[in-house]
């Protein structure tokens, strides 16, 4: 068992590349990230005659519920889906011996910190989580791990997540016709406006900061620093790990912005904005169709638009946010998830009295 501040990063770097397991978040430039951003980084690789053949990114956060009278201590894999990792062409009784050794070494980290449980999620731009490797069954069933949680932290109710993952193997035309009609409308009605495509301009993460600021000021979501996208532009982008986009006025305003990661041929959309007074324009669909072609024209194997949240009340802002993604069709998939968990007690306890709240939530809605 070695932790991951004692292990070369060409070395990790190295595993990340090769692992059918792994994708960008697995990466030493997301995992350091992740503790700029104050995490406490947990994470620890295992090796096997002087070769690494497991690793797993693991973040202490807190969690504050019921108007911060609770609080949670968790573990996750950090900013984004970076699950279990495995190096290729190990037998499955190898795999398990590994996460024998590697679930103890999370209790007695557990025990340490007080930990109540770990929600782990497959990188869903994995080699293993796409075809033709992918498979029926959740890898994590394998670990005798499963989708634990009833409810959220936020005591709404906890149903699996649906990924929506566009394949670019794909001619361009059936890509094009597998979107709403309301959604291809909007892209012919950004195209008619004229609005100006550019891809990785000088002042990147200047401009994409000053468009995500207004645009999150005006929704009430949780501002991201500066510095953020200062990182990602010098420490990911730079690397070739991504790409800015933006959608111009005519009269040369950038009024849009599309923030993608890219990694073993594949993208994922991570985030975006758009200046209010210009929406009638369309630029959230123009751009999200400029990034397809964009990707298409370099032969990328698939583009991750997101996961979308069908379960979630419909007024919510996520609820909104994965309306807007299905629009753009693509393959449907369940994101994988396990959970293990440390205190049963604890565990069974707070899950059991957010399903109370939720159902009193709903009561006084319905009322």
């Amino acid at each position: 068992m070695v932790d991951y501040h004692h292990i070369d990063k060409s070395v990790w770097n190295d595993f990340a590349n090769c692992s059918p397991d792994t994708w960008l978040f697995h990466r030493s430039e997301l995992i350091d990230l992740c503790e700029l951003m104050g995490q406490k980084n947990l994470s620890f690789g295992i090796m096997k005659n002087g070769r690494l053949v497991f690793i797993c990114p693991t973040f202490l956060n807190t969690r504050w519920m019921l108007r911060n009278l609770l609080r949670l201590k968790v573990f996750s894999s950090g900013l984004g889906a970076a699950g279990l990792a495995f190096a290729p062409g190990l037998s499955e009784r190898k795999k398990l011996r590994l996460w024998e050794t590697a679930s103890g070494h999370l209790a007695d980290l557990a025990r340490r910190h007080q930990a109540l449980c770990f929600d782990f999620i497959h990188a869903p731009l994995s080699d293993r989580a796409l075809p033709p490797q992918r498979g029926f069954i959740n890898p994590f069933a394998m670990f005798g791990l499963c989708h634990g949680r009833m409810y959220g932290y936020d005591s709404c109710l906890s149903y699996p997540d649906i990924d929506s993952v566009i394949d670019l193997q794909k001619d361009e035309g059936t890509i094009f016709k597998t979107m709403s009609k309301s959604c291809r409308y909007s892209i012919s009605k950004a195209q008619n406006n004229g609005l100006i495509f550019c891809v990785n301009p000088e002042d990147s993460a200047e401009n994409f900061s000053q468009i995500h600021h207004l645009t999150y000021a005006r929704t009430g979501a949780s501002l991201i620093s500066p510095w953020f996208f200062t990182y990602i532009e010098k420490e990911i982008h730079s690397r070739g790990f991504g790409d800015f986009f933006f959608a111009g006025h005519p009269e040369g305003k950038r009024v849009a912005c599309l923030m993608a990661l890219t990694y073993k041929q594949k993208a994922n959309y991570y985030a975006g904005g758009s200046l209010e007074e210009f929406h009638f324009l369309e630029p959230n669909y123009f751009l999200q169709w400029q990034a397809i072609q964009y990707y298409k024209a370099q032969n990328y194997l698939y583009y991750e638009i997101g996961p979308y949240f069908p379960y979630l009340p419909k007024d919510s802002k996520m609820f909104g946010i994965g309306t807007f993604k299905r629009k753009f069709g693509g393959t449907q998939m369940d994101l994988w998830r396990g959970t293990l968990v440390f205190n049963k007690t604890q565990y069974i306890f707070v899950f059991s009295l957010l399903g109370i709240l939720n159902n009193l939530m709903y009561a006084k809605k319905g009322a």
